[in-house]
């Protein structure tokens, strides 16, 4: 027997980029993909016509499709570039930028109050208009 079929297995993708078509992935992949239901083994018996088909919540849908584009992003290889991006930008953090921008604008504003002082390291410029020349 083939390494390669003992560890995939082949899924049909219901939902999210790959909708429609057939793959083999890892098993472990794939039987997870079927867990979350964006996923069904093509190789099952039909279901049972009698059998009422299961219906999803608009709540239950979306969590269908944000697993099926988290499966696809590690299938093409992205998961591992968005964990260094959520790294970086954890460190990084967004409130930075918010505090930074919030520093900028108090000492803007503490400079307009003061005007020209030169013992705190800035000075104030007065806005000056330009008349037009005359011909």
């Amino acid at each position: 027997m083939n390494d390669k079929t003992a560890e995939t297995k082949r899924v049909e993708a219901l939902f999210g980029p790959f909708a429609g078509s057939q793959m083999d992935i890892a098993t472990a992949d794939a039987d997870a993909a079927i867990a979350d239901g964006w996923a069904r083994d093509p190789f099952a018996p039909p279901p049972d016509p009698n059998e009422p088909q299961k219906e999803f919540s608009a709540e239950d849908h979306a969590k269908v499709i944000e697993a099926a584009e988290k499966a696809a992003r590690k299938i093409r290889g992205e998961d591992q570039e968005d964990e260094l991006k959520a790294k970086k930008g954890a460190k990084k953090g967004k409130d930075t930028n918010a505090d930074t921008q919030a520093a900028v604008g108090k000492a803007r504003e503490n400079q307009m109050e003061a005007g020209t002082d030169a013992s705190k390291g800035y000075e104030t410029r007065q806005q000056t208009t330009r008349k037009p020349k005359a011909d």
